[in-house]
């Protein structure tokens, strides 16, 4: 445990400081470094700091640049450099660890100021970022496995960085081999500039901000080594194949993409679920392919279509949501209303129809007729049929959507017309006349 700050100076020439740990990989105990955890602030002071994970007889002399940064042969499940509360500054002219060395923060993380010269970094994770120095290097490694916040072993495909905000100033490089390095952040589109060619994805699937608490867990010794569990933002034509579109006259950018929370989507009758550890890295390398689609369709009994949150639209959903809430009330208090004045406005119908049967489209034709009388019943036909558009198209498939659509309507549909005689009156079918579709429902 480092408690306290440590300030070794930041001298030149023979007054130059050294500060080195070296976290031999051949101990039996895994060794890491755990700065203080009472909440206070720390600053590491020197003009060369090094974390290093090499036996000691292979590690040879400091000071050789980043050329000689030894390498590394393990991956922590967890961070190996921590704090869990509190900031922690690196004041330094030449920062370095080796591969596979994870920096975990409970607080503000930064690393140089405007004269340090290079920083070689691996993984790391706080709640904000800093790393400031003429040149950046960020240390590749192979794919590992870390200890999530929920306790679960997941896979990864090598560096992470993960903040709520996140600036590097300075040029980037990577060293080494492995996949490129991947950014979490809680806003994608606020990274700058310069890490517009890295992958950048979400913090989580509800967007909920990193704090302090995150990382002072009971699940290890050590603060936990975050990952970026969001959709990721790159340009969407970046996952084809080919020559490479560019946008004329400006760069064009998506929709944010970020998943929705778990809450919201329930509303919709939509159980989300995490995505696989295939499908994580699949968006850390810009594309991926969610092969959940009717996986629970045989089960008829659920009341909940499980599905990866990734495929829904945080905006999408929002905006269903509200539809839904006005038609059938937040809670599901307006649906026995909703039914009722249906019911009446098919009452009135049948009292001056001749048919035997009721048509769906002849039944919303007498409610168009009749807007004084009948505003409330074909009112909510309207707001239906709105309601059921946005709910299409908010990434479902047909057997998803219809399932959940049904569900709504047999609560709410009137008693002396059939279910999909009501359908057709909320939204027609390919068999209604092109006529009568531009009179009743609009172009």
């Amino acid at each position: 445990m480092i408690d306290g700050d440590i300030d070794l100076g930041r001298g030149s020439g023979m007054g130059e400081s050294t500060l080195r740990v070296n976290l031999d990989p051949t101990s039996a105990d895994f060794p890491r470094v755990a700065f203080g955890n009472d909440g206070t602030a720390q600053t590491v002071t020197a003009n060369r700091i090094e974390f290093f994970a090499t036996p000691e007889a292979e590690l040879g002399a400091a000071g050789g640049g980043l050329a000689d940064i030894p390498g590394s042969r393990r991956v922590s499940t967890t961070s190996t450099i921590g704090k869990r509360s509190g900031d922690l500054t690196f004041v330094v002219d030449e920062f370095a660890v080796s591969e596979g060395e994870k920096i975990s923060a409970g607080g503000a993380l930064t690393i140089g100021d405007a004269v340090t010269n290079y920083a070689a970094i691996g993984d790391l994770s706080a709640v904000t970022i800093d790393v400031v120095a003429t040149t950046i290097a960020i240390l590749l490694r192979r794919a590992g496995e870390f200890l999530g916040l929920d306790g679960s072993l997941e896979g990864d495909a090598g560096v992470d960085i993960v903040a709520n905000t996140i600036h590097f100033t300075g040029n980037i490089d990577t060293l080494g081999s492995g996949k490129a390095p991947g950014f979490g952040l809680l806003d994608p589109y606020s990274a700058d500039a310069n890490l517009a060619s890295f992958p950048v994805a979400g913090l989580n699937f509800n967007n909920r901000a990193i704090t302090a608490a995150d990382f002072d867990w009971d699940l290890a010794d050590a603060p936990p080594d975050l990952h970026p569990r969001g959709a990721i933002r790159d340009d969407p034509s970046s996952v084809f194949f080919g020559e490479e579109v560019v946008p004329a006259p400006v760069a064009w950018r998506g929709e944010t993409f970020l998943p929705s929370d778990k809450a919201l989507l329930a509303r919709l009758a939509i159980d989300p679920h995490a995505d696989t550890t295939r499908t994580i890295r699949g968006r850390l390398e810009r594309a991926s392919i969610i092969d959940d689609v009717g996986s629970d369709l045989p089960d008829r009994s659920s009341n909940q279509i499980r599905l990866s949150s990734s495929r829904v639209l945080t905006r999408d959903a929002e905006a269903v949501a509200e539809l839904f809430d006005r038609l059938f009330g937040k809670d599901g208090n307006r649906t026995e209303q909703v039914r009722e004045s249906l019911q009446g406005a098919l009452d009135d119908y049948l009292l001056t129809s001749v048919s035997r049967r009721v048509l769906g489209f002849e039944f919303r034709r007498y409610l168009r007729n009749r807007p004084s009388s009948q505003f409330d019943a074909y009112q909510a036909l309207e707001d239906l049929d709105v309601l059921f558009s946005y709910h299409r198209n908010l990434g479902l498939t047909p057997g998803e959507y219809n399932r959940i659509q049904h569900r709504w309507l047999e609560a709410i549909k009137p008693d002396g017309i059939s279910l999909e005689e009501f359908a057709e009156a909320i939204h027609p079918s390919r068999f209604v006349r092109g006529s009568d579709i531009l009179e009743l429902f609009g172009e």
